[in-house]
């Protein structure tokens, strides 16, 4: 079984580079730009981690989580969430990794793995 990542990240530096580690982390990346979308590839792909920013195009990462809670896949699926400041997530059943920028890819990449481990 091949790992598959959704990356929602709208900077386009930041999306290549998270993209790119991704990539060498074996995972097979699928993009997203809305909370949407991000519902749907949950749905149609067996998904195993999910790198959001915390504001979508068209939602909030937490009102995309309240109306996926149902969905027992993703209760259990680990997110990375990337925020400009430090914020409490207020679902915090999620297993849920915030992530304050600037983003170094060294602790990305040791973050990744850790979660990876509890696959």
């Amino acid at each position: 079984m091949s790992k598959k990542a959704i990356l929602a990240v709208h900077h386009d530096d930041e999306r290549n580079a998270i993209s790119g580690l991704l990539v060498d982390q074996r995972f097979e990346v699928h993009a997203a730009r809305t909370g949407y979308d991000v519902m749907c590839l949950v749905e149609d792909f067996e998904i195993s981690l999910i790198v959001t920013d915390i504001q979508l195009e068209d939602m909030q990462v937490w009102k995309m989580l309240s109306k996926l809670k149902e969905n027992k896949t993703i209760a259990s699926l680990p997110m990375i969430v990337l925020s400009d400041e430090s914020v409490v997530a207020p679902l915090s059943n999620f297993p849920i990794t915030l992530v304050v920028r600037p983003v170094a890819l060294t602790s990305l990449r040791q973050i990744i793995r850790q979660l990876e481990e509890s696959l």
